[in-house]
């Protein structure tokens, strides 16, 4: 009988990561393999994402 399951030669391994404030959601066939709601973390957090208006004073120089 042929090897099967995750650890067999030739099975594919995935793993996946959050690179996005908004609710993620994977899917492998018909199961749901992963889900996260959307969130921008905490400032004190390794990753946090920020949205607002960036201060003319830091606004790069840009001719249009």
């Amino acid at each position: 009988m042929a090897d099967s399951g995750p650890s067999a030669p030739g099975s594919w391994k995935y793993a996946l990561i959050r690179m996005a404030a908004a609710a993620v959601t994977f899917r492998l066939g018909d199961a749901e393999v992963w889900a996260v709601p959307q969130s921008f973390g905490s400032p004190t957090a390794a990753h946090y994402a920020f949205s607002g208006p960036l201060p003319a004073s830091r606004a790069p120089d840009v001719d249009l």
